[in-house]
């Protein structure tokens, strides 16, 4: 594996029951493939004992805990550890690891081949997909991708999928420009690298069904919709340049 450093974030909430075997399958994995790396946990106001319960374990020094003091969104989490990372490569993947561990070693190929940011992109022919969604989650996925392309984004593959890579100095100006605290803040990243034609390389994943989302779905929808005319608006003041 190439010696630059890999920062890894895992941003977390209410997730105290599998949080400790996940890390310790990364750690494992990183470890048996010669990465050198650090993994930044941003616990984003857990309520159910999450952050205790990592304290709890002495994971070493390639594990940092960042609890934020209240829940705050997912791209507000990443956003903390994005500005907590020391690696030359820099990743963010869900906490319940809905994606097949090789997946990081592809993206981090990605970024050393050139790729500015790199996407695990459930929509490819080659990846495959653990588990079917039911017609209405199809139709809604549908109307979603129809909103951000209609709105916001020329090419929309994919926008949230948990697993995006950037190489360091890069991710470092996109997080400058992010405004989005949510989920929607997918959208926003996309967007950004649109508007400066960064180079994005889409990687084939095994997706893998979650367990233990904290996504509210009527909820979290009518959220992303907002934070989609919010990035619209954005781009049409050439905001995103960097």
């Amino acid at each position: 594996m190439p010696s630059s450093k890999l920062s890894l974030i895992i941003p977390v909430y209410n997730y105290r029951e599998k949080i400790i075997a996940n890390l310790e399958t990364l750690v494992l994995f990183l470890h048996d493939h010669g990465v050198d790396f650090e993994i930044i946990v941003v616990d984003d106001g857990s309520t159910d004992g999450t952050v205790t319960k990592i304290q709890n374990v002495n994971f070493g020094p390639e594990v940092t805990l960042i609890a934020l003091p209240k829940n705050s969104g997912k791209g507000a989490a990443v956003k903390e550890g994005v500005g907590r990372a020391t690696g030359e490569k820099i990743i963010f993947m869900d906490a319940d690891l809905p994606y097949a561990l090789g997946a990081i070693l592809k993206i981090i190929g990605e970024i050393d081949a050139g790729a500015d940011m790199a996407v695990g992109d459930r929509t490819l022919p080659g990846s495959r997909v653990g588990s079917k969604k039911s017609i209405f989650r199809m139709i809604t996925s549908k109307l979603f991708v129809f909103l951000v392309r209609s709105l916001a984004l020329k090419d929309a593959r994919d926008t949230q999928s948990g697993l995006k890579g950037f190489r360091g100095d890069i991710v470092r100006k996109i997080f400058e420009l992010v405004t989005v605290p949510g989920f929607g803040f997918d959208v926003e990243l996309m967007a950004i690298a649109e508007a400066n034609g960064l180079r994005v390389a889409h990687v084939p994943v095994k997706f893998i069904a979650r367990d233990g989302t904290t996504v509210k779905f009527f909820r979290d929808s009518l959220r992303m919709v907002r934070d989609i005319l919010k990035v619209r608006k954005l781009k049409k003041m050439k905001y995103y340049k960097f």
